[in-house]
């Protein structure tokens, strides 16, 4: 019983390991992709970014 016990959590880790790696491929591609668009709007975004935080740590 042990023995197929292990064998399945094996089996599972491998599984959620790929899937968690195509994941993670997936993001990073989309990061890229956005980082370029981001990156030529990087003044304005940085500008929105500060201003709500600014806020948030006033109201702390």
């Amino acid at each position: 019983m042990n023995t197929s016990d292990t064998e399945f959590e094996l089996r599972r880790n491998q599984q959620l390991r790929q899937s968690l790696i195509h994941f993670q491929f997936i993001c990073t591609k989309s990061e890229v992709s956005d980082g370029s668009s981001a990156k030529a709007h990087s003044g304005p975004a940085k500008e929105e970014t500060t201003k709500p935080h600014a806020l948030h740590t006033g109201a702390d």
